[in-house]
């Protein structure tokens, strides 16, 4: 299905309305606001996104394996308010051709957080939609769950995630216990410890 975009402005045609709209808004700060409407239902949000470019090498080092520190695109926020229905994973295409329109080749990351909801947190979703992780060990709890298809308790609130296109779901399950996890180097370990990262 084509959404169409009305990118900050209403429009109307006389024989053909989508059922989705996405609006695009500017905020301060340097954030852009994406959120689709339904044009039934009296044209209500059911989803939104908001991003923002992040060029900081010490923010990015947090996400993206050493030395991987080009521009990328933040997912700062997204919510769909209809679940299972594919919406989440529309934005998430909408940020990697964003990405890509602004010269950072379709890169995208995020802190993945169940601060909205600690019952369902986003990691299996973002993990489904091609992101992946520095953590392996944390990676091979998600891979777990997508395989088997049960939901549990997590003991982690918040995963630094970024998309990969050559991401394989399920890659990291039948790894060991003891994992190894990626070697940081002590530059990267003290630019985190002193930006809280």
């Amino acid at each position: 299905m084509k959404i169409s975009n009305i990118d900050g402005k209403y429009f109307s045609r006389k024989h053909f309305f989508p059922k989705q709209l996405i609006f695009h808004i500017k905020l301060n700060n340097n954030y852009d606001l994406y959120r689709i409407f339904e044009t039934e239902n009296n044209g209500r949000s059911i989803a939104e996104m908001i991003t923002q470019v992040d060029d900081i090498p010490f923010t990015l080092a947090g996400f993206y394996p050493e030395g991987n520190t080009e521009p990328s695109l933040k997912i700062v926020k997204l919510i769909a308010h209809k679940r299972e229905q594919g919406i989440g994973s529309k934005l998430i295409k909408i940020a990697i051709r964003i990405s890509e329109q602004m010269g950072m080749k379709g890169r995208v990351h995020v802190l993945s957080s169940d601060i909205y909801d600690k019952e369902r947190p986003p990691h299996i979703f973002y993990r489904k939609n091609k992101f992946n992780s520095k953590s392996k060990n944390l990676l091979k709890i998600i891979d777990n769950m997508i395989i088997n298809g049960k939901q549990k308790t997590l003991k982690f609130h918040s995963i630094r995630m970024f998309y990969d296109p050559e991401c394989k779901v399920g890659e990291f399950a039948n790894l060991p216990e003891d994992v190894a996890e990626e070697k940081i180097s002590l530059f990267t370990k003290i630019i985190n410890k002193l930006f809280g990262i």
